[in-house]
């Protein structure tokens, strides 16, 4: 009986904490970009940061249903932080690539995370560079020697936000 009771235990716990990593990340996300997060269908999430000074890469894709993701939008939509696609000339070169002023941008971070280009959504930004004036704008993002920003993406048609922190 005894034993019976400790792996019904311990079958409880292995459920609770495969099910919290999940609930977890979609917390984390929903506090940086300041958004009740809605149930979700799928979540991926990794997290490179812990090396020198705490570089790294933070990428989450998280995919709703067509309601959740409705109520998602209907959420961004209401907050000044969240704007319609496309995404700025700035953001655009950091993650697609291209040129702008004679130079050419390579960084393609969307291509290394398989972020598609979005036409139909919403973008929202926090430059969180310590000198920054403007911790919403990223006029200033291309004229520095490293990175340290969060962006989020969301795709209208998929229903899938993409999430990206990058700090070099």
């Amino acid at each position: 009986m005894r034993k019976g009771y400790i792996v019904i235990q311990i079958a409880a716990l292995l459920i609770l904490f495969g099910c919290s990593s999940v609930s977890r990340h979609e917390s984390y996300i929903s506090k940086k970009i300041n958004v009740t997060m809605p149930v979700a269908e799928n979540v991926e999430y990794t997290d490179d940061h812990g090396g020198f000074l705490g570089y790294g890469e933070t990428f989450g894709k998280i995919q709703f249903n067509e309601e959740n993701g409705e109520a998602f939008v209907a959420q961004i939509e209401k907050s000044e932080e969240w704007h319609q696609t496309p995404l700025s000339k700035n953001l655009s070169l950091i993650m697609y690539g291209g040129e702008k002023g004679g130079a050419t941008y390579g960084y393609k971070l969307a291509e290394k995370w398989g972020i598609p280009v979005i036409e139909k959504g919403y973008w929202f930004f926090n430059d969180r560079y310590s000198g920054s004036r403007d911790l919403r704008s990223d006029k200033e993002l291309l004229d520095r020697a490293s990175f340290n920003f969060t962006l989020a993406i969301y795709d209208m048609d998929t229903n899938t936000l993409y999430y990206f922190e990058y700090d070099t």
